[in-house]
């Protein structure tokens, strides 16, 4: 009890001032002298902006590593901070931000050299993530956009379609529609017939 209670104050601490959009990344050995609290683990903390696929993308990066996760701990705790970035304490309402403060404990690594290489890499990857939520919306309109190219070419090969026109219409029937898992999979379909006319072409 009194370890998750040290704990807990610790990653409170080290969240204590964070500018929204980066994450705060610390791995260590607690020592009772220089932390106030041990653990025979090494101690992986994090606060960040809440956002998906965080204790995923953590977990993965511990066993890429080659390290055995013991403990995660990630409650999303509504915050009040200053102008300054500072915590001021908890906040109340549905309007309050919340952040993600992660608490993570795996084998102990004694070396510094180790340390310091695993807190870099999760530091990597919380950027990873970062930028696939930030960009996801993006990323997901140039997937249709390619797809409705896909479907365009199929059409013009198969004579059903002389123009961009033609292509932009069969697309926008079903591109964020309720058919659009029966329309992915007619593009797939699609594009192994395209393939499998291209291959004619070129042997035949």
């Amino acid at each position: 009890a009194e370890d998750l209670y040290g704990a807990g104050l610790a990653l409170w601490q080290f969240g204590k001032v964070r500018q929204p959009g980066t994450a705060l990344v610390r791995v260590y050995n607690p020592r009772l002298a220089e932390h106030g609290w041990t653990s025979r683990h090494t101690v992986i903390e994090i606060v960040n902006d809440d956002m998906p696929f965080l204790v995923d993308s953590v977990t993965m990066e511990v066993n890429r590593h080659g390290l055995t996760l013991h403990l995660i701990i990630h409650p999303l705790v509504p915050v009040k901070r200053g102008a300054d970035a500072t915590l001021e304490g908890l906040a109340e309402g549905a309007a309050a931000g919340r952040e993600s403060f992660i608490h993570v404990e795996v084998d102990r690594v004694p070396e510094p050299s180790r340390l310091e290489a695993l807190a870099a890499d999760v530091t990597r990857v919380l950027g990873d993530v970062r930028q696939a939520v930030t960009d996801w919306a993006a990323i997901r309109q140039r997937v249709l956009a390619i797809v409705a190219e896909l479907v365009l070419i199929a059409l013009m090969l198969l004579g059903f379609a002389t123009s961009g026109d033609a292509g932009q219409w069969a697309a926008s029937q079903f591109l964020g529609g309720p058919y659009t898992a029966v329309f992915f999979s007619c593009v797939v379909v699609l594009g192994l017939l395209v393939l499998f006319i291209l291959f004619l072409r070129q042997h035949f």
